[in-house]
Order: structure tokens, then sequence, then C-alpha cells
């Protein structure tokens, strides 16, 4: 038995080539982290005869079976978890635009700080960029105390550069 993996790296043009590779291999089945916005390639695997389940994240429209997270309850247990340790201002960090996942977790971020002095920061969705965002942030004195985050690639390199400020 043989596992392929390939890394479409979020970009749905990618993901249906490599769905295309994947079924001309004659793969017995496929798992899919979905990129935003493109089309439901598991229909095209299942119309082949190969199973498919999405995971993170199903297209619009997708009909196969996915493994998701409760992005809402995950959101409104992080502003609870921070407020209930003091914090009235809560930022959170999406990426350059939102869709999906993030879009969702922004939207309940935004419904549970509602009425508050909250902070929306964007970067892109990667470490460094997170990093010199925060770096920006702390030299500038603007960093602020409790932050929410879209992904989890985000949060490494909001740490990183916080250790590297001390």
């Amino acid at each position: 038995m043989s596992a392929l993996i390939g890394n479409a790296g979020y970009c749905a043009d990618r993901q249906e080539h490599l769905v295309d590779r994947f079924l001309a291999a004659q793969v017995d089945g496929l798992v899919i982290v979905s990129a935003d916005g493109g089309t439901d390639v598991g229909a095209q695997a299942r119309q082949a005869g190969v199973p498919t389940v999405y995971v993170h994240n199903q297209p619009v429209g997708g009909q196969g079976p996915a493994v998701t997270a409760d992005n809402a309850a995950a959101v409104r247990q992080a502003v609870d978890h921070l407020r209930g340790h003091g914090h009235t201002r809560i930022a959170f960090l999406a990426g350059p635009q939102d869709a999906g996942p993030v879009a969702w977790r922004r939207a309940t971020w935004e419904e549970a700080v509602a009425g508050t002095d909250a902070l929306l920061l964007r970067c892109e969705y990667a470490r460094a960029a997170a990093a010199a965002l925060t770096g920006r942030l702390t030299v500038e004195g603007a960093m602020p105390h409790a932050l929410i985050t879209a992904t989890d690639e985000q949060p490494i390199g909001v740490l990183a550069a916080g250790r590297g400020h001390g």
C-alpha cells in the first residue's frame, strides 16, 4: 500500500490538477483539504468511483462527507476564555480575504465582541507575515493583549515574534 500526497497550497486550480493526476494514477480514495472558492473536486472523484472525504472545509455546494471543526463554538469559547481572564479588547487576526472557515470565524468573533473596542487585524496566512505584523505592532506599542487568530499558522508567527521582542 502506498500513500500519495499533493500540496495545492490552497490554490483551486492546482487542487483540480492534483485530483486529475491522482485519478489517473487510479487511487483507492482521496482525502482533500479543500481550497476556498474551488469546485467540488470530490464530485469528479465520486463520479469515477473513488471515495472522497473533505477535511477542514467543504466547497460551497459540496456533496461528499466532510470532517470539519465547529468554528462558531470554538471562537465563542475563545472569546469567553479571554473575557474570563479580564480582557475586554479582544483582537482578531484574519487574512487578506475571508472565505470559508476564516469568514465563519471572523463573523462569530464580530458577533461576540459587538459593541466593544475590538480590533480586526489582517496579514497573509503565514507564520512570517504574522511575525512581521506582531513585530511592527510591538515596536509601535500597539500589540493587543488578547488575540484570536484565524488559522493555525498565524499564532506560530505571533508567538515567535513575541518571544523575539521579549
